[in-house]
């Protein structure tokens, strides 16, 4: 009888075991499935989220549209001048690299700029140092001599000594008139 007991819990225990292994696999299918309908559930409650926006723009376009020919928008004419004002933009941009470059040529052995100023109406101020009083007329000379510097004058001019030698700050003003060649 020890034999047939041992043989009746040897078939007890793998029946257990069996089981153990039919209740892990019942419920992992039964996750499997439900995992399956949540995704699913998820992916129909998006899909009807995606058709509504799209709904949603296409009536806001139809809107814009009514809108616009209610307003006499015109998109192709607001085009057109958004073009036009950058082509006036570019065609008549100030510049300042020329300007500046004009100025620099008055620039030489007779003194040297620290800070140039510009204010909006074209009128420009060069601070600079020199070391005679002759050398501050003969700039404004050139300033004069060139016919895109008008109104050039000397607004303030101060005596500096260092040590043995005078040394003089000068302001020179000036309104600067350029040639705009228009670009085509």
């Amino acid at each position: 009888m020890t034999k047939d007991s041992t043989k009746t819990s040897d078939l007890l225990s793998t029946s257990k075991k069996r089981s153990l292994w039919s209740y892990l696999f019942v419920f992992f299918l039964i996750g499997v499935v439900g995992l399956s309908v949540f995704v699913g559930s998820k992916q129909k409650s998006l899909s009807t989220e995606k058709t509504k926006l799209k709904n949603i723009l296409v009536n806001l376009d139809e809107e814009i549209a009514k809108q616009e020919k209610k307003d006499g928008y015109d998109r192709q004419q607001a085009l057109v001048s958004g073009q036009d004002i950058l082509e006036r933009a570019q065609k008549y941009r100030v510049r300042w690299s020329q300007i500046y470059s004009d100025i620099t040529f008055i620039e030489n052995d007779l003194a040297v700029f620290y800070d140039i100023n510009a204010t909006r109406d074209k009128k420009f101020n060069i601070n600079g140092i020199t070391s005679s009083l002759e050398n501050v007329s003969k700039l404004l000379i050139l300033l004069k001599s060139n016919p895109k510097f008008v109104d050039s004058f000397i607004s303030q001019i101060s005596e500096v000594r260092n040590a043995d030698k005078k040394a003089y700050n000068f302001t020179l003003s000036f309104e600067y008139i350029y040639n705009q060649t228009p670009k085509k």
